[in-house]
Formats: C-alpha cells, sequence, structure tokens
C-alpha cells in the first residue's frame, strides 16, 4: 500500500532475499507504491525511513520509577540500563520483576533497529553509485537531524555547494574546520571526484575526531580503467575461486549467480547498475571431470573478464561513468580477495 511500515518491509527483503527473479519482483512493487505516490523510488525510501521512536537528538530514553533505559545506535546498537543514575551491567531486577511489558518493548526495539540499521546503510552506500542532490532542507530532514538515520549520516563525508564537508559534534565543517552554513545543494562525496591531497586531508579529520565511517568513504577502494579504450577488464583473469564463496558473496552484494555445475556450466555474475547500465563478471566452469560436492555443484570457477552493458548491449571501459566501474570493479575484486582464500569447503 506504498505505507512507511511496507516500504521498510519490502527494503529489508531486498536486502536479504536471494533469488534475483523475487529481487525483481521486490523492485517492481517499491517502485509501484512510489508512482502511485508521485514519487521517485528514492524519494519513497527516504519519506518512509521510521524514526522507531528516537528524539529530535537522536536517543531513545525512558524512566520507570527509579529506573531508566536509553537505547544508544553508536558504536553499537545496545540498551543501557541505569538505577537511581548509577549504570547497571545488566537489566535490574525490578525491571523484570514490575516492568516486564516494557522490557518487551525495549528488546523488540533493539532488534528492530538492529534489521533496520543495516538496510538504511546499504541504502546510504548505494547513493556513491549516483550523483544524487537534495536542497539543504531536505538532506536535513531526511539525513543529518533524522532521528535515527542522523547516527549514520553525520559520520560521512557530504558535499555542500562544492565544499566536502563532515560533523565534528556540533555543525557540519570542512577538513580545515571552517563551519558551512545550512543552505545550498547537498551530494554525498566519493573519493573518486577528490584529489590524493584531499582525500589524505578527510583520513586524517576523521582519525582526529575518532569518526567510525559506517561503510568505507575515505578509505574506499577506487579502480579506473588502466586503457580506458578496451573494450574488457582482464585483471582478474586465471584466478581459481571457491564457488560457493563466490555465490554468497554475489547475494550479499546484490549480484545476480546460480551455481554451476555437471547439469549446467553456464552462469555469469551480474548486477544491474543504475542508469540501465550493468556488470558481468565472467566466470568458467572446469572440466566436467573436476571436483564437485555431494551435489554435482564444482567447488572451484576460474576468474575471467570484467564486461559493462547499457540496455543489454555491451560497451567499451571508455563508456562506462567512473563511478559505477570503479564500484563494479571493487565489488569483483573483493570476490575475488575473498573466494581465492585457501579455506575448508564443506558442502
Amino acid at each position: 500500500a506504498g505505507t512507511p511500515e511496507a516500504v521498510a518491509q519490502l527494503e529489508r527483503l531486498e536486502t536479504r532475499v536471494r533469488y534475483a527473479a523475487a529481487r525483481r519482483r521486490i523492485r517492481r512493487a517499491l517502485s509501484g507504491a512510489a508512482e502511485r505516490a508521485g514519487l521517485t523510488r528514492l524519494d519513497l525510501e527516504e519519506a518512509a525511513t521510521p524514526d522507531l521512536g528516537f528524539d529530535a537528538d537522536g536517543r531513545w530514553r525512558r524512566q520507570w520509577g527509579e529506573v531508566a533505559c536509553e537505547v544508544r545506535v553508536v558504536p553499537s546498537i545496545e540498551a543501557v540500563w541505569s538505577k537511581g543514575g548509577k549504570r547497571c551491567r545488566s537489566v535490574p531486577a525490578v525491571v523484570r520483576r514490575k516492568y516486564a511489558a516494557e522490557l518487551r518493548t525495549v528488546r523488540a526495539l533493539v532488534r528492530e533497529a538492529r534489521r533496520i540499521l543495516p538496510v538504511q546503510r546499504a541504502r546510504l552506500e548505494g547513493l556513491l553509485l549516483i550523483e544524487r542532490e537534495w536542497p539543504f532542507e531536505a538532506f536535513a530532514e531526511h539525513y543529518l537531524d533524522h532521528p535515527l538515520m542522523r547516527h549514520l549520516a553525520r559520520r560521512l563525508v557530504w558535499i555542500v555547494d562544492g565544499r566536502a564537508v563532515c560533523w565534528n559534534g556540533e555543525e557540519l565543517v570542512d577538513s580545515a574546520e571552517r563551519p558551512v552554513g545550512r543552505e545550498g545543494w547537498v551530494s554525498l562525496w566519493h573519493p573518486l571526484d577528490a584529489t590524493d591531497a584531499e582525500v589524505q586531508a578527510w583520513r586524517l579529520w576523521l582519525h582526529l575526531h575518532g569518526v567510525r565511517q559506517p561503510f568505507k568513504q575515505a578509505h574506499r577502494e577506487l579502480f579506473r580503467p588502466g586503457d580506458p579504450s578496451q573494450p574488457v577488464w582482464h585483471g582478474f583473469v586465471g584466478r581459481p575461486l571457491h564457488q560457493h564463496q563466490l555465490a554468497a558473496l554475489c547475494r550479499q552484494r546484490g549480484w545476480g549467480y546460480r551455481l554451476m555445475g555437471r547439469w549446467d556450466a553456464r552462469s555469469v555474475p551480474r548486477r544491474d547498475l543504475p542508469g540501465g547500465f550493468a556488470a558481468e563478471f565472467h566466470v568458467l566452469a572446469p572440466e566436467p571431470e573436476a571436483p564437485v560436492s555431494d551435489r554435482d555443484v564444482f567447488l572451484f570457477v576460474t576468474a575471467d573478464i570484467v564486461r559493462f552493458l547499457r540496455e543489454g548491449e555491451p560497451i567499451g571501459l571508455d563508456e562506462v561513468p567512473p563511478r559505477l566501474f570503479s564500484e563494479a570493479l571493487r565489488d569483483v575484486a573483493l570476490f575475488v580477495s575473498v573466494a581465492s582464500q585457501p579455506h575448508r569447503v564443506g558442502r
């Protein structure tokens, strides 16, 4: 129906569903809800982000008699109990005796926050793929000052009217601690668009301020085509990969892939990208007599080329937007790095 609760549930399902066909149905449902509301899907997701009852300061706090509870998000989501103004190591016994219903409410809130925050973190990271802008008022409402999203947004670097800024605990400042006003247009900063000196400055700033980012941003791995005139990327060709590990990583990062076995040796990890683009990481199946699991699934495959498509047609590397290229290759580098490591395979 497009309610905030329904949208939140669909977003959560999209990150957890294993099968590509099911994910496509979820995406269609989200797009349909956005169309009925007269919004883009991104607008709908932002408007539907729940606050879970956190207040304007990003806190959830309740008191029952002399017992108080505060649910904290950073550095981890937890319920902190106190009695008579002193912090307790665990839930006070009086809560279990007299406030059992309230205790269930707190535990349900912690569970829900632990489910929702990773979904919202993934949605925020996905904004690195696109060049989305907000008027400052909308950015503040949905991110900077949102009761829940502030815990993520205030640990990221943003662009405000051309200046890279981050929250220093009181206001938005640049890496030289110069404040920026709450006006203008805002976008999420990507290190690919910055100089090496600017990236190093932000890494130092984050370290000095003790900021642990919700995902790699200032320390993000970047990829550029060595020879943009090439039609495909050859950087990982020939690397042997544990296939089950590769499949699990593909699911985590939103790539479609079916395990190959003696019954079918044709499958290509693929990720749809914004703007009608897609990335394919070709992997080669071994010979039919190669080692298999007890279900006839090949234990190993071999990395091959990475290619890009637009509207289903192959394109050269020079035609791929730099952010899409870098983010797709970052995923593939993760696949190769992890799935090529020696480990025990038990299937």
